[in-house]
């Protein structure tokens, strides 16, 4: 299966003890309980046993014939065009099925349920739930190579922006806008993939995965107050949200049950 990877995949540095760059081993550290801890000098081959144990588990859930398929065709993150971005894109689905997967008794990977569009995974709960997964997660390309940068966790109106930036060029900040339109692109692009559904027996689940944001302490702060803050967050406030695009079959105030539910 690994056959057409790029040698400069991260998996392929990791089976070969080459990685120099660590994602999160601050966080990894920190948050690791004795007696085990996971460290920059154990870190490869802990990656590498604990992804196995990832994709045997899919297989199982799945079937081997449609997890080799997202293995050689999005796990591979390009192939000869290796994108790392790409990589962790398919990594933070692997993350989200494995742990619902612990929950379900059997599942469809890219089920076909609706036309061309489909969400990434069908699964049938323990509960009799059915559920329908999709998984988001951006590239973080805005400030590269750029330091102290500082981004309001709310919308501004015209005037808290022009007050926002003035402070920011007064104390040599790099001040920039929440990244609000990529919020919207995934609640579109999820919703168009997702069946009605009656919210007791089969529910929809958009997992948006911010963590890899630059701001490495707290980054799903800022996807999840623009989603959910009570003072103008785009969920909650449903005419914010129609006024910046999000399609009005797709946006619904909080309580609603009237078609899909995003997470």
């Amino acid at each position: 299966w690994l056959n057409e990877f790029s040698d400069e995949h991260f998996l392929i540095k990791a089976i070969e003890k080459r990685l120099e760059y660590y994602p999160r081993v601050y966080q990894i550290e920190q948050s690791q309980a004795v007696p085990y801890v996971i460290t920059r000098d154990n870190f490869q081959e802990n990656f590498c046993v604990n992804f196995s144990v990832k994709v045997g588990r899919l297989i199982s859930l799945f079937g081997e014939k449609d997890i080799h398929r997202f293995f050689v065709d999005q796990l591979s993150a390009g192939k000869g065009n290796y994108d790392e971005d790409q990589f962790f894109r398919a990594l933070s689905e692997v993350s989200i099925l494995i742990y619902l997967g612990t929950k379900a008794k059997s599942g469809n990977y890219e089920p076909k349920t609706n036309g061309k569009k489909n969400p990434e995974a069908r699964l049938q709960l323990v509960n009799e739930v059915t559920v329908d997964v999709e998984v988001k997660t951006p590239g973080f390309k805005d400030f590269h190579g750029i330091t102290n940068i500082v981004i309001p966790t709310v919308l501004l109106t015209d005037k808290g922006r022009e007050s926002f930036f003035s402070y920011c060029n007064l104390h040599g900040l790099h001040g920039a806008m929440p990244r609000v339109m990529k919020v919207k692109d995934f609640l579109n692009s999820a919703a168009v993939k997702f069946e009605q559904v009656d919210h007791n027996h089969h529910i929809n689940l958009l997992y948006i995965n911010w963590t890899l944001s630059e701001f490495e302490e707290a980054g799903y702060e800022e996807a999840f107050a623009l989603m959910a803050h009570p003072l103008n967050g785009i969920l909650t406030h449903k005419e914010i949200g129609l006024s910046l695009g999000v399609d009005e079959e797709r946006e619904l105030p909080v309580e609603s049950s009237t078609k899909h539910i995003l997470w």
